[in-house]
């Protein structure tokens, strides 16, 4: 178990800082979401130095950067899913900070290290997925049996959402390729580590989207008389009408995530380590 100095944790939890306040001052994290991104930051940083930082960079830089890609289209689900509360930020991130606290202990570190990347992996894709998808999707699909799915719909897949979830797990894949153990790196590993890393996140991210089809709670505003996903819609109460009560986007995130890292740890026991 190898030993945290106090000023790596002060060092880190500096960085967590300036980086979540930026993110606020840019409108992309919520005061709770800053927060939230300061505990995930200073934790990733603390246990995984720049390694595991920069992956943690590229996803919240990216996905970020996507929510800003003009449209003409009315964009309502993306602003709920855009991120930026402190359930979002855990949702996509406790996970990854999970794994990094299991890499202190020397037997489950390998397992750990994968677990980390497919983790983060899913989060991208899912992400990139959701802001392209819901953007430039002229048609969307039920993800159980491909058949014409609702616009907007929780959990729906489409040709530019699916493209873009590979996009993001493919850019997570090449992150992780040089990023594990060097002292046994191989090309052959190297190899082997982009496709579990990749395979994982793209994975994962379709894993959240049939989670979102058949678990996510989706209610009806009493008003306008829309399907939504939250509880209150045109100042009143909405109406559940299916999916878990308590499971929200955030919980469903949290699942793929889940997902995504018990994927690419298996398929790590299986292929490398």
């Amino acid at each position: 178990m190898e030993h945290i100095s106090f000023l790596t944790i002060l060092l880190s939890l500096g960085l967590g800082i300036a980086v979540a306040f930026a993110a606020y001052r840019l409108g992309s994290l919520s005061r709770s979401g800053a927060l939230a991104a300061v505990f995930v930051g200073g934790s990733i940083f603390a246990l995984t130095g720049w390694k595991g930082s920069i992956a943690l960079l590229a996803f919240f830089v990216t996905g970020s950067l996507m929510t800003r890609i003009p449209t003409k289209r009315k964009l309502e689900q993306i602003e709920d899913k855009a991120g930026r509360r402190w359930d979002q930020v855990l949702a996509n991130g406790i996970i990854p900070v999970l794994s990094c606290y299991a890499l202190l202990h020397d037997a489950i570190a390998p397992f750990a290290s994968y677990a980390f990347m497919g983790a983060l992996a899913t989060a991208t894709a899912d992400t990139w997925a959701t802001e392209i998808g819901s953007r430039y999707a002229n048609k969307v699909y039920d993800p159980l049996n491909l058949r014409t799915f609702q616009m907007g719909r929780s959990g729906g897949i489409s040709t530019p959402g699916l493209l873009a979830s590979l996009a993001g797990a493919l850019f997570i894949g090449l992150i992780a390729m040089p990023r594990m153990k060097d002292n046994y790196l191989t090309l052959e590993i190297v190899g082997l580590t982009f496709v579990v890393i990749t395979l994982a996140g793209f994975i994962g991210a379709y894993l959240d989207s049939i989670l979102g089809r058949m678990m996510q709670a989706m209610f009806t505003c009493n008003e306008c008389n829309e399907t939504v996903e939250v509880r209150q819609h045109c100042g009143r109460a909405t109406t559940h009408i299916r999916g878990i009560r308590i499971v929200d986007n955030s919980a469903v995130n949290l699942l793929a995530t889940l997902g995504g890292s018990l994927i690419a740890g298996t398929l790590a026991s299986l292929w490398i380590i």
